[in-house]
């Protein structure tokens, strides 16, 4: 039988960008229980921004929520409005386990 999604991967950690500038395209794949990509198509995708400092606001611009192709959601036009030098994303779908991303700087 084909491989089940138990969970969400980053395929990197974003890089670092500048307030307002939209983020290099972010990838989220679909893993299985050994963190192998499974192909599934049309499972939605939510992203959020969260950040290790308790005083940061998170204010996540773009499109949030995408279904995914080929195991895979790409997110292109992700923005952040408040600097941060400890923000990460955190990858959820319903039914799988979430992902956060490493840490970067905005």
């Amino acid at each position: 039988s084909p491989p089940r999604a138990v969970g969400l991967a980053f395929i990197a950690t974003p890089p670092s960008t500048l307030v307002g500038r939209a983020f290099d395209p972010i990838g989220v794949q679909l893993v299985d229980s050994i963190g192998r990509l499974v192909r599934t198509s049309g499972v939605t995708v939510s992203i959020s921004l969260t950040s290790q400092n308790s005083q940061d606001v998170h204010t996540l611009g773009g499109t949030s929520a995408l279904v995914t192709v080929g195991g895979i959601a790409t997110f292109g036009d992700l923005t952040a409005s408040i600097p941060s030098d400890s923000y990460s994303l955190i990858a959820a779908a319903a039914g799988l386990q979430s992902a956060k991303s490493g840490a970067f700087s905005v």
